[in-house]
């Protein structure tokens, strides 16, 4: 099994792997954009100064005005499609078989000479790019048995051996230096995710904290209901049987928002009180709140709750909080009463 994460999620959980999943895309967007950029530049120089070139000079000028138009178009689109991460991948994918390609072309129109341009494209695309070992190694292995395939129709049997040979020696060299890479950018971003999620997260209770609750409310939209929880008599308990105690009853709490609401819509705003965001109906809301207290009573103490389901975000929070504090006033008014009765 380790063996597997190593290969597949550079030792990293498939669920660890997920969490990076942001930083995979962003790093390789902007490096496939430089790349695409220095190939632009690579190919107008060459179609300006063609007829100045030795080396180029008997190429087709078509050939280079084609390859900056492809990439041209696929640094375009680069900018629209960064940000889905299966979109990212399969674009990064489509942008190396275009280089791979463009190398290809350049040793077709020298076929005495070896193809250092496709080989340099070869050994530095698994250092540069950010993926699973296995699709980067799989990408390799088919680019390079297709070059030699095709090679060996049009280019002079001389460079067929010597890059041959090149591309055995690189993939030799190449494979366990890009596993190493990868394995330290993969470890590199899941720690820096795990230093951000303990910067959000609130360590007693185990949810979200209030700096990360104001930054989500900046940032949510869409169709959503707002539950304000507050705990009741905590500060009574505390008083009683100490704040070891009250702690204790705060992470069960938590424990039962999480369960109903998931981690990442639930927030602890203060000492007793917590804010969990849901896409579900007020009626379904309201059941799972009766399930949460029905467990927590077990234990003996309550929450108070109450529901937002306005569009406005602060008038939701603002009509769940009046609602909450309703709901708290009349658990006292009936607790004061039944203390009468008694």
């Amino acid at each position: 099994m380790d063996a597997r994460k190593n290969f597949f999620y550079g030792s990293l959980e498939k669920k660890q792997y997920d969490c990076i999943k942001k930083d995979i895309i962003t790093i390789n967007s902007h490096t496939m954009r430089g790349i695409l950029l220095v190939e632009m530049i690579l190919s107008l120089f060459i179609v300006v100064f063609h007829n100045y070139l030795e080396f180029y000079k008997n190429d087709s000028v078509l050939a280079y005005i084609a390859a900056f138009l492809v990439f041209g178009l696929l640094f375009r689109i680069s900018r629209i499609i960064a940000n889905k991460f299966k979109g990212a991948i399969i674009f990064m994918y489509i942008c190396v078989v275009f280089i791979h390609l463009f190398g290809m072309a350049m040793a077709l129109m020298q076929p005495r000479l070896p193809a250092v341009g496709f080989v340099v494209y070869y050994v530095t695309f698994p250092l540069l790019l950010t993926d699973i070992l296995v699709r980067l190694y799989s990408v390799m292995a088919a680019s390079a048995l297709f070059y030699l395939l095709f090679a060996n129709f049009y280019v002079h049997a001389t460079s067929i051996y010597i890059d041959f040979w090149h591309l055995m020696i690189f993939t030799i060299a190449i494979v366990p230096i890009a596993y190493f890479v990868q394995l330290r950018r993969f470890r590199f971003f899941y720690k820096r995710y795990t230093t951000s999620e303990l910067e959000k997260l609130d360590l007693m209770t185990g949810t979200y904290n209030r700096n990360h609750y104001e930054r989500v409310c900046r940032e949510l939209n869409g169709d959503f209901r707002t539950i304000f929880i507050d705990v009741n008599g905590l500060h009574e308990l505390n008083n009683h049987y100490g704040h070891k105690q009250g702690d204790e009853i705060l992470k069960e709490v938590a424990k039962a928002l999480k369960d109903n609401f998931e981690m990442h819509n639930t927030f602890r705003i203060g000492g007793d009180e917590f804010v969990c965001f849901s896409h579900k109906t007020v009626d379904q809301i309201h059941q799972d709140m009766i399930e949460v207290n029905n467990i927590l009573a077990k234990s003996h103490y309550y929450i108070s709750y109450g529901v937002g389901d306005e569009h406005n975000l602060h008038e939701s929070l603002r009509l769940a909080e009046e609602r909450m504090y309703d709901q708290k006033r009349a658990f006292y008014a009936q607790a004061q009463n039944n203390r009468r009765q008694a």
